[in-house]
């Protein structure tokens, strides 16, 4: 049986026995599996760049309170960032985007 749920901006099926397909790729939500299992959580609203510096691309927005997959870290452009000086860069998936966000404003719930 396939149960059709609207969330948020995107419509997904809901399989009998717990699975999550997204019927729609919604970039507003993490993707529906994180091959790391690890997540982390936005302390703050930050552009996703396509490397690790904000001259970089910017591919999205990860939104405050947010969650995505945890992939890698790096370092790469030093920068003051959320009350810590860091050149560590978290590489995450937040829904079909996938890119980088400064490690000091990423929360590891």
């Amino acid at each position: 049986m396939i149960k059709k749920t609207l969330v948020g901006a995107g419509l997904v099926a809901v399989m009998a026995f717990g699975l999550v397909a997204p019927a729609q790729a919604a970039s507003t939500s993490t993707a529906a599996s994180c091959s790391s299992g690890m997540y982390v959580k936005a302390k703050t609203s930050l552009k996703i760049r396509a490397t690790p510096t904000t001259k970089s691309t910017a591919l999205g927005v990860f939104p405050k309170g947010s969650k995505a997959c945890n992939i890698s870290q790096s370092s790469g452009q030093s920068l003051n960032v959320c009350g810590k000086r860091s050149d560590v860069w978290q590489e995450i998936r937040y829904g079909t985007t996938r890119g980088w966000i400064p490690r000091a404003c990423a929360l590891y719930p």
